[in-house]
């Protein structure tokens, strides 16, 4: 180990000693409430956010009301929404009812809503806003449709005028929909719990002959100039600084020319690849979130669906399509659509996708939707309440508790908004001295309380069943679960350390680490030796149970507690990539395609993805950098004091394993501790423990976009 890694861990472990590991809670004055983009996540002030957003919908539709109001009261599905630890939602609605100023003619019970009668449709948003705000309930508004009877328009404004209620033929350009804008925030910039604006629902292209929404080509249908544009003028025009715009991607583009983009197979909303050429470049890059829409085959039939390896295909296409965006782009990415049936043909596809969401720590979501299908039986989407608004859906409440398990809680007052967030919780990776991790047993999505947790592989990568959140008061939260270890109540020695649901009151799911040690002991102080974890029999089988009990000082009871540092950002396992150095944009290359053990690898420009064999690479679990289409082939940090690193056969040495720092963006050798370098006369690769902070060790990762 490291003298860097080692004293990266000793700092950790002061800080789990004792328990103390504490949420980031700060209060404001609303008035000084504000929202930023920075270090890929959304900040309130300064205190980073974890979201777990629905979407309630129906002022887009055609009675200009939202949903449910006729079965519930606003105050109680707002009760649900806070009950179950939903901080935020996504609001849509149409221009028209903006601009016209609606009045609701959908169903409302004004009896359960009292102080929703006469309103306008703008005015019982206000009514909803606040009542969310006296909950800790953040809002997005978004321009769903220009129209309610016009929806999936591809544009930031109409082809051509649309026919309204009044039987007015509308013309929305640009100029309108940025006018509509201003009036909306104008009305509601005071509301200290308006997070931002989503610009337009699923900009996409419309037919054959004509390309529909771009981006980065330099032409008037560039989605990503038209979104600065209408924000910019937004935020010039109202005074508003403390919201931010959450910008969609866009559906196919037919020119794969740039970016060497695919030109099929996107989600309208959902086709975010061009970003990384072409990035949201205002004059405050704080103001800005990256929002993509992802579905599943419940949608849409995509034809990577049907592939022979699906789905595990469907990562590199995430990757390519948004997940990249954090560790390139340094800014934030919030899913703005997601959802599906929860068994049937969409199972498989939401379990890797949430799968993939832990994983690569991209976990603020909106969820669509809060709202039932009008059809059960023959639904696409599905909802978090039941058909009656007041029953949760218990599975799909299940699948969000698993994306975001400790979304940041808030609280407000006329006086103060109060925020506590666990977003900067050290992430750990538990690991026995012996050699293994303690894993959690994860069979599918729908793991229960009482599943156990065990000796596993270690992992460099893909480690998210033996990585754990370190949350106050001494809860270790599975990642892939969003499950507590504990033990079962009444149960001593020799008991199972299992999976149980998150309890901030029971003694035992609280632990503490005990650095002289290396012990995790059963409550809340380090010093207690009554129970601590423990390989049962001593194996290091996978599968042999961890237990509790009483100290012994054998190895089976000392674990390490790893810093998963580079979560945010990090290279994904499996997934194809070029790996580019900062200072010069140049690309890990194997020389003349010379795929032979003790061949140079050095850099070159970067090829088009159909010439690429050579430079593509992929991370595996045990964290070795592979040859994708040469999957015997690593790269091997040479250990006769030439620091050459080549290309070898893989060994399962560590001097063939690597870890990436997402914070300095190097690539560290597991046996040397050195950083990935290169020689700058022959461009040839090398290890150096020299200049560490030399642009010439900093790498990004870029994922490989695949045809299907």
């Amino acid at each position: 180990m490291t003298k860097t890694t080692t004293i990266l861990i000793g700092v950790l472990l002061l800080l789990v000693m004792n328990n103390n590991v504490e949420a980031q809670q700060q209060c404001y004055s609303p008035s000084n409430v504000a929202y930023y983009a920075r270090n890929s996540k959304v900040y309130l002030n300064d205190v980073a956010l974890d979201i777990k957003g629905v979407a309630w919908f129906g002022f887009e539709g055609p009675g200009w009301t939202i949903e449910g109001l006729g079965s519930a009261s606003a105050d109680s599905i707002m009760d649900f929404l806070k009950a179950n630890g939903i901080n935020a939602i996504r609001m849509p609605f149409s221009a028209d009812m903006v601009i016209q100023d609606r009045r609701p003619t959908g169903y409302i019970n004004y009896q359960l809503n009292p102080d929703l009668q006469g309103l306008t449709s703008v005015q019982v948003m206000g009514v909803l806003i606040d009542k969310a705000a006296a909950r800790g309930i953040l809002i997005l508004p978004d321009m769903h449709r220009f129209d309610p009877n016009n929806a999936n328009v591809p544009l930031w404004y109409s082809i051509g005028c649309i026919t309204n209620a009044n039987g007015v033929c509308y013309d929305y350009t640009e100029t309108v929909t940025t006018n509509m804008w201003i009036k909306l925030v104008n009305t509601f910039k005071n509301k200290w719990n308006v997070i931002g604006m989503d610009l337009i629902n699923e900009p996409h292209e419309y037919n054959s002959t004509t390309n529909g929404a771009t981006w980065g080509l330099g032409l008037s249908s560039d989605w990503n100039s038209a979104a600065i544009r209408i924000s910019n003028a937004v935020y010039q025009q109202t005074g508003w600084t403390r919201g931010l715009t959450f910008v969609e991607g866009i559906g196919d583009m037919p020119q794969t020319d740039f970016c060497e983009s695919r030109n099929y197979g996107h989600w309208w909303g959902g086709n975010l690849e061009q970003a990384k050429c072409a990035p949201l470049t205002g004059p405050d890059q704080t103001r800005y979130v990256y929002s993509p829409h992802i579905y599943g085959p419940s949608v849409f039939n995509q034809p990577y669906f049907t592939r022979s390896d699906y789905p595990a295909n469907l990562r590199q296409i995430w990757q390519s399509d948004f997940g990249y965006i954090p560790g390139i782009l340094n800014q934030p990415v919030v899913i703005g659509e997601w959802g599906g049936p929860v068994s049937g043909v969409n199972a498989v596809w939401q379990e890797a996708f949430i799968n993939y969401l832990i994983e690569t720590n991209i976990r603020d979501t909106f969820y669509w939707a809060l709202n039932p299908p009008y059809d059960a039986n023959n639904a696409d989407t599905t909802g978090v309440l039941q058909g009656d608004w007041r029953t949760g859906n218990q599975p799909v409440l299940n699948e969000l508790h698993r994306v975001q398990p400790s979304p940041s809680s808030i609280t407000s007052s006329s006086s103060q908004v109060c925020v506590t967030s666990y977003a900067n919780a050290p992430i750990v990776q538990i690991t026995n001295v012996n050699g293994v991790a303690a894993t959690a047993t994860v069979t599918n999505s729908q793991t229960v309380a009482g599943s156990p947790i065990a000796v596993g592989p270690l992992r460099v990568f893909n480690n998210t069943a033996s990585s754990y959140r370190l949350l106050p008061s001494g809860q270790f939260e599975n990642l892939i679960t969003g499950l507590e270890a504990g033990i079962n109540n009444g149960m001593g020695s020799g008991s199972s350390v299992i999976l149980l649901p998150k309890d901030n009151s029971n003694p035992n799911q609280k632990f503490a680490y005990n650095t002289a040690t290396r012990q995790i002991v059963l409550g809340t102080s380090a010093n207690n030796q009554a129970l601590v974890w423990d390989l049962r029999g001593a194996s290091t089988a996978v599968g042999t149970p961890i237990i509790v009990w009483t100290p012994n000082g054998g190895s089976n009871q000392q674990f390490n507690l790893v810093p998963v540092s580079y979560w945010v950002g990090r290279p994904v396992s499996g997934i194809r990539y070029y790996i580019i150095n900062r200072s010069n944009s140049l690309s890990l290359d194997i020389g003349n395609e010379n795929f032979n053990p003790n061949a140079a690898v050095g850099l070159y420009t970067r090829k088009q993805r159909y010439n690429t064999a050579n430079q593509n690479f992929i991370f595996t679990n045990a964290g070795e950098i592979q040859v994708a289409t040469y999957p015997n082939l690593v790269l091997d940090a040479k250990i006769d004091g030439s620091n050459q690193v080549i290309l070898y056969s893989r060994n399962g040495g560590q001097n063939q394993q690597w870890r990436y720092n997402r914070t300095t963006e190097q690539i560290i050798n597991q046996y040397s501790g050195a950083a990935l370098d290169f020689n700058p006369n022959n461009n040839n690769l090398i290890v150096s423990t020299s200049n560490l902070n030399s642009a010439t060790q900093h790498w990004y990762f870029l994922a490989f976009s695949s045809e299907f």
